[in-house]
């Protein structure tokens, strides 16, 4: 009687023999590591098909990887400003997303499965793009000037003396004869 070990030897051997091909997992390189962590090539080529997907032309594999990189290093830039997006609220993005499009985050995930784009990878996308302009948005706080602020900042100077120049300006004719270069 065979017992589990030599059974499994022997059907490894056998798929061996006749030449069974085992489908194996897309190997991914690591292009890049920003701050830990790794940007692969699956990665690089994700982000061209979403780009294809919403409607922008591709940039080649070099940019996408560049702005890969950049992402990174803002994500990291404004987690360590303490900005941080949860799941649950990139969630709530990608539904909001999905509704103005006119489909359920359940619909749009599978449009984007459909063309080859994992969701996670849009997600990812919003979530960094979000944290971003949270970040942006500590740090230069908008401005606003009013007219009487500027009127204000003007009067402090004291009388402004305007002087105008005038300039005359005559015509000038030149005459080239046709043969001329």
């Amino acid at each position: 009687m065979l017992t589990t070990s030599r059974l499994l030897f022997l059907l490894a051997l056998v798929l061996a023999v006749l030449g069974v091909r085992v489908p194996v997992a897309e190997a991914q390189q690591i292009l890049a590591m920003v701050n830990g962590s790794p940007i692969t090539t699956y990665d690089v080529a994700q982000r061209q098909k979403l780009l294809q997907v919403i409607g922008e032309k591709p940039p080649g594999a070099k940019e996408t990887l560049e702005e890969l990189i950049d992402q990174h290093l803002k994500v990291s830039a404004a987690n360590r400003a303490g900005m941080q997006m949860d799941d649950e609220d990139v969630d709530k993005l990608f539904a909001s997303v999905a509704s103005r499009s006119g489909r359920t985050p359940e619909q749009l995930a599978a449009l984007l499965g459909q063309q080859g784009v994992n969701a996670q990878t849009f997600k990812n996308k919003l979530r960094a793009d979000n944290v971003w302009q949270q970040y942006v948005r500590q740090r230069a706080p908008a401005i606003n000037v009013r007219d009487s602020d500027v009127i204000a900042a003007l009067n402090r100077n004291g009388p402004v003396e305007l002087v105008a120049t005038e300039y005359k300006l005559y015509p000038i004719i030149f005459v080239v004869p046709r043969s001329s270069n």
